[in-house]
């Protein structure tokens, strides 16, 4: 009834084309139909397929199942990370009033039981191969068990620190040490205030090289061609006229003639 009302309201509103009148009929009433087709297999079940409104509530029951039986679960893990302290005490004292050992067996068997048996299986070397050994006649070996739990931290085994002080002594006194040689072989290629690059013809060595040319990039770096020595020397930077092959120990360097004029 509702359904042919609908359609009768619908083709009641006039329309200002003629022609394409049962056309629009027929597209009003297949839009009617099924909107309230729709309707229908939202609310009604029937043999064929079961409703829209019931496969949703279906699938809440499902999912508040579920909840419920995860939260179930959890509730349960948590118990059992519970102390048993106490418990355990009390089977100690069980224990202590046994007449024998054949009772402490009997307890044993009646407190932890087959139930609570966990056997484990690893995959180590055996200490032999002997087919008629038993598990009882290998050595014993120790696993170490760790819980699979987010909140498990390990322990932290606190130790002490060794004193390094004597370490760091021998360190910086070598250090110093081949400070004042390297110093010494620099400063003997200076002559009267003056450390010409020309007149060096010995083979230097390289740390002698890198301190000449690390002096050389210094002064070179201002505008009065000046600059300081790690020894608090204050020099300027001459650049003559040619070129000077300087000998190392890697090798041969060919660099311009510097002369280090040094103030004092």
């Amino acid at each position: 009834m509702e359904y042919w009302r609908g359609l009768l309201s619908e083709l009641a509103i006039p329309h200002p084309d003629s022609e394409i009148q049962d056309l629009r009929e027929n597209a009003i009433r297949e839009n009617i139909y099924g909107k309230w087709q729709s309707l229908s297999d939202w609310f009604i079940s029937t043999d064929k397929h079961p409703g829209e409104s019931q496969k949703v509530m279906d699938i809440t029951d499902e999912i508040i199942r579920k909840i419920i039986q995860n939260a179930a679960l959890i509730v349960q893990i948590q118990n059992w990370g519970i102390s048993r302290k106490e418990d355990y005490k009390k089977f100690i004292q069980m224990f202590v009033r046994c007449e024998n050992v054949e009772a402490a067996h009997k307890l044993s068997a009646h407190i932890f039981g087959i139930q609570h048996v966990r056997h484990f299986k690893v995959n180590c070397p055996r200490s032999t191969d002997s087919i008629n050994s038993s598990a009882f006649d290998e050595l014993p070996s120790e696993y170490e068990l760790k819980p699979h739990t987010r909140t498990y931290k390990p322990r932290i085994h606190k130790s002490g620190f060794e004193s390094k002080a004597l370490e760091k002594l021998a360190q910086r006194n070598q250090y110093l040490k081949k400070l004042e040689e390297d110093r010494k072989l620099v400063m003997k290629y200076i002559q009267d205030g003056q450390l010409d690059i020309s007149r060096i013809d010995d083979c230097i060595s390289v740390d002698t090289r890198e301190t000449l040319l690390r002096w050389i990039a210094q002064a070179n770096l201002t505008v009065s061609k000046s600059g300081r020595t790690e020894y608090g020397q204050a020099f300027r930077l001459i650049k003559q006229e040619g070129s000077h092959k300087l000998k190392c120990e890697d090798g041969k360097l060919v660099m311009p003639r510097y002369i280090f004029q040094f103030e004092d």
